[in-house]
C-alpha cells in the first residue's frame, strides 16, 4: 500500500481540492454504470440516493463508499479529511451534494422535456391541441421563472398532466428527480428550467404555428 504522507505538506485548501476531485468521481462512476447497464433505472435516481447518503451518512465514510476507492485511496481520504476544519468539511460535503444534484436534475429535466413532447404528440388529436397543451405547460414554466410559483408547484402541475393522461406507474422516479431541486438555489433551478425545459418546449411549439 502506498502511503499518503504527502498530505502532511498540503494546506487545508489543497486537501479540499483533492477531496472535491474524489467527489466528482461519484457521478462519473454512476454515469458509467448506468451506461453499461450495471445500475437499472434513470441516472438521476442513483444521484438522488448518493446525495441522500451524503446528507445523512457519517463522513468521510460515506464519501469513501460512494467513490469506491482502493485501499490506498481510503487511507488518503481519511488523512485529507483530517486536514479540514469542521466548517471546511461542511462546505465540502455541501458543494459535492450541490454538484451531484445539479447534474442529476439536468438529466431529469432533459428526460422530462422529451417525455412531455412525446406524450403531447401522441395524445393530442390535432396540431391545435398540441399547441394549446404546450403553451399551457410553458405558461406554468414562465410563472416559475417569474417567481410566481415554486419549483414544486411547476413539477406538481406536470406530474398531474402526465399521471392523469399517461397514468405513470413509476411516480417514485419522478419524485426523486424533483427532490434534487431542494439542494439548489432558486437561481440555479431557474437556469436549468429555462435551458432544458423551456428551451425544448419552445422549440417544439415552433413546429405548430398559431393559426391565422
Amino acid at each position: 500500500m502506498s502511503d499518503a504522507s504527502y498530505v502532511n505538506e498540503l494546506t487545508p485548501e489543497d486537501a479540499m481540492n483533492i477531496l472535491w476531485f474524489y467527489g466528482e468521481k461519484i457521478w462519473e462512476k454512476i454515469d458509467d454504470k448506468v451506461w453499461k447497464g450495471e445500475l437499472e433505472g434513470p441516472f438521476w435516481v442513483w444521484i438522488y440516493d448518493a446525495v441522500e447518503r451524503l446528507e445523512h451518512g457519517p463522513e468521510p465514510e460515506t464519501l469513501i463508499e460512494l467513490v469506491e476507492p482502493t485501499e490506498y485511496e481510503r487511507n488518503e481520504i481519511y488523512q485529507l479529511w483530517s486536514k479540514l476544519s469542521e466548517r471546511q468539511r461542511e462546505k465540502l460535503i455541501r458543494d459535492i451534494k450541490r454538484d451531484l444534484a445539479e447534474r442529476g436534475l439536468a438529466k431529469f429535466l432533459d428526460t422530462l422535456a422529451s417525455s412531455l413532447t412525446t406524450f403531447i404528440n401522441m395524445s393530442a388529436e390535432s396540431n391545435y391541441e398540441r399547441r394549446r397543451v404546450l403553451k399551457d405547460v410553458l405558461d406554468k414554466a414562465y410563472q416559475f421563472l417569474d417567481g410566481k410559483i415554486s419549483f414544486d408547484e411547476l413539477m406538481n402541475y406536470i406530474a398531474e398532466l402526465l399521471s392523469i393522461r399517461e397514468r405513470s406507474s413509476h411516480p417514485e422516479l419522478f419524485m426523486k428527480g424533483v427532490a434534487l431541486g431542494k439542494y439548489l438555489t432558486r437561481t440555479e433551478l431557474k437556469k436549468l428550467v429555462d435551458k432544458l425545459l423551456v428551451g425544448d418546449l419552445d422549440r417544439e411549439l415552433s413546429k405548430y404555428p398559431e393559426p391565422y
